[in-house]
């Protein structure tokens, strides 16, 4: 190994392999890459880089399925109240937002002719594009037959905290509040 800590990679097929490896997040195999002799990697930014990325996955995951969950608490208070919301929950969800390719989850609430659907991930490749606006997630909320009534989101961070904002007609950014998603649901029910 290099005094400086880096190492080269000599072999082609090995650098072909780093780049594949790089290119999807899930099969990182950290301790693989670190035991392979033909690999010189600068070890302490791969170890800084999978830290960070492990650290935004879990604000990720926390906060699309916070998002998520609001608008099935708010279904099922529909449904004790007998709305007959019908709930369908997709986590293996793929969208296109904003020239992204994004991965996530996608909830569908229908309630006789309408039909209100929430989606949120994130970017997980390069291939898939990059979230603008420093957003760590995306979302969308869609309103069939009433495409005004939809909204996009972004995942930002804010006065240290991660909340969910979208932009108004002024291009500014608002965070989304309960009361927002209360409306949602409310001009989804009609």
């Amino acid at each position: 190994m290099n005094q400086n800590n880096t190492t080269k990679i000599a072999n082609p097929l090995a650098l072909a392999l780093f780049f594949n490896v790089m290119n999807d997040p899930d099969q990182v195999m950290s301790d693989a890459l670190f035991d392979a002799p033909e690999f010189s990697l600068p070890t302490e930014r791969l170890t800084d880089y999978l830290a960070v990325k492990a650290a935004n996955d879990k604000i990720r995951e926390k906060s699309v399925g916070q998002l998520l969950a609001a608008f099935e608490l708010l279904a099922d208070h529909a449904n004790r109240n007998k709305a007959g919301v019908k709930v369908d929950r997709i986590d293996a969800h793929r969208f296109e937002i904003n020239g992204s390719r994004v991965s996530g989850s996608s909830v569908k609430f229908s309630h006789g002719v309408r039909c209100l659907t929430v989606e949120a991930g994130w970017t997980r490749t390069p291939s898939d594009g990059f979230m603008r606006g420093n957003a760590l997630a995306l979302a969308r909320i869609s309103h069939f037959g009433i495409p005004a009534a939809g909204t996009e989101l972004r995942l930002l961070k804010f006065d240290d905290v991660f909340r969910w904002f979208r932009l108004d007609s002024r291009g500014v950014s608002v965070s989304i509040e309960l009361e927002d998603l209360i409306g949602h649901f409310r001009t989804f029910l009609g």
